[in-house]
């Protein structure tokens, strides 16, 4: 019993350490805060407290600041706002600059052109349309030469302005009326799709052989009558019908640079 005694005697008499250690701890911080706030700059300390009273932005404070090392903090540099473009407007601020392009062009023309190019914008891509008459005769994939200025001009802003970091892709889509050509006797094409298909190889083919262009960024597709413009339907005038006849170059915005800047966009036209 004895020796029983003297165990619980033994641990009870050692967990006064921890205390006195914790103890002990308190008072060298408490010495340390002592000796720090002995050597403090009193003017600085009141300037301090005077900017930090109310409900302060902590810019402001450091604005007003005799010494703006006082706050342990330094502002960043002045950058002036135009050297920032929001990524949403990025994609907005290219075509724009592709439409003032396309303005000066066709104002060169004069008032006599026949020359339609016209540019359309969405979230997901910049579409440049020429009006299908102007590039090819009715019913033939043949490009006319009337027709090179006007690709020339649309290839080289398109190169001018190319960035594969914004621009992922470009297309280059053939589309026609809803008026059907099969059994007419007069083409050599099964279907409008057929005649659109061939069109767009054609330029294509036209741009691969006059411009030195990534042939893995640029592709063809014939789209037929099957994307019409909406405002062009039943009862629609010849005018309006052309519209429809029309070669795209579509580019597709490259998604990834928004992913990287946190941006996200409905895709689609």
């Amino acid at each position: 019993m004895a020796r029983q005694k003297k165990k619980q005697e033994d641990g009870v008499g050692q967990g006064w350490l921890m205390t006195f250690s914790d103890m002990v701890t308190l008072l060298l911080c408490f010495f340390v805060l002592l000796f720090m706030m002995s050597t403090m700059d009193a003017q600085k300390f009141m300037q301090l407290v005077s900017n930090l009273q109310g409900n302060p932005y902590i810019f402001d404070v450091m604005q007003n600041a005799h010494n703006v090392g006082q706050t342990g903090l330094e502002m960043a540099p002045e950058v002036p706002d135009g050297d920032f473009i929001d990524p949403s407007d990025s994609w907005m601020v290219l075509a724009g600059q592709m439409q003032a392009d396309i303005g000066d062009f066709l104002d060169s023309q004069g008032d006599g052109s026949n020359l339609d190019i016209n540019l359309r914008v969405t979230e997901a891509q910049i579409i440049i349309s020429i009006q299908g008459e102007i590039l090819f005769p009715t019913l033939s994939d043949e490009l006319l030469e009337s027709s090179y200025e006007a690709l020339d001009f649309v290839m080289d802003m398109v190169v001018r302005n190319w960035d594969d970091v914004q621009i992922s892709e470009i297309e280059i889509g053939g589309h026609a009326d809803i008026r059907p050509i099969r059994g007419t006797g007069r083409s050599q094409f099964r279907s409008n799709r057929h005649l659109s298909q061939q069109r767009a190889l054609r330029v294509l083919e036209y741009v691969e052989a006059n411009f030195d262009f990534p042939p893995d960024k640029i592709s063809s597709k014939g789209y037929g009558e099957y994307r019409p413009i909406p405002s062009v339907g039943p009862g629609s005038t010849e005018a309006e019908w052309q519209q429809n006849r029309r070669v795209e170059f579509v580019l597709y915005r490259n998604f990834r640079l928004d992913e990287q800047t946190g941006d996200t966009f409905v895709r689609g036209v």
